[in-house]
C-alpha cells in the first residue's frame, strides 16, 4: 500500500533531548497545549531545536487525544518520555492537554539544516510550535528526498 498524504501535514519543533527519545522509541506520544488538528496518517516532520537547529526525523500521527491535564497524564503519561513535575509545568496555566500519538519514526539520512530551509524559503524561522506543510509546500521534495 503506497502512502496516501493529508491534506495538509506539519513542520513541529520539539527539544533535541525529547527528539531522542522519539528516535529510540521511547516517546510515542508528544504532549502539545494547542492542537495541532492533524489527520490520522498525517506526517510529522520533526524539527530539532537548538543546538542542532535541523529537520532530523519524521512520524506517523495515528491520532490526536484531547482532555483535561490530569486525564491526558494518566492515558499517555508512560509514553511521554516526561516525569510528572515537568509534565504539570507545561501545562500550568491551561484545562486541556493534547497528545499527539505517533508511529513509524523514520530518520532523515541528513538533517536538513536552517541554512537548507533558508534556501528553499526565503527567512524561515523555525516554529514555535508548529507550522502547516500542506501539499505542494516548497519544504515538500526536500524532506521526501531526505528520508532514509
Amino acid at each position: 500500500m503506497s502512502y496516501q498524504p493529508p491534506e495538509a501535514e506539519a513542520l513541529i519543533s520539539i527539544r533535541p533531548e525529547y527528539v531522542e527519545a522519539i528516535i529510540e522509541g521511547r516517546k510515542t506520544v508528544e504532549f502539545r497545549r494547542r492542537n495541532l488538528k492533524l489527520a490520522p496518517n498525517s506526517r510529522l516532520w520533526i524539527y530539532s531545536t537548538l543546538p542542532t537547529a535541523a529537520v532530523t526525523a519524521v512520524a506517523v500521527v495515528t491520532g490526536v487525544d484531547s482532555g483535561a491535564v490530569n486525564a491526558i497524564w494518566r492515558r499517555h503519561g508512560k509514553r511521554g518520555s516526561i516525569g510528572k513535575a515537568d509534565f504539570n509545568r507545561y501545562f500550568l496555566g491551561v484545562d486541556r492537554a493534547f497528545a499527539i500519538e505517533i508511529k513509524c519514526v523514520s530518520v532523515l539520512s541528513n538533517g536538513i539544516d536552517l541554512s537548507s530551509l533558508r534556501t528553499v524559503v526565503d527567512g524561515f524561522q523555525p516554529p514555535q510550535t508548529y507550522v502547516r506543510v500542506p501539499q505542494g509546500h516548497p519544504f515538500l521534495p526536500l524532506f521526501e528526498g531526505a528520508v532514509a
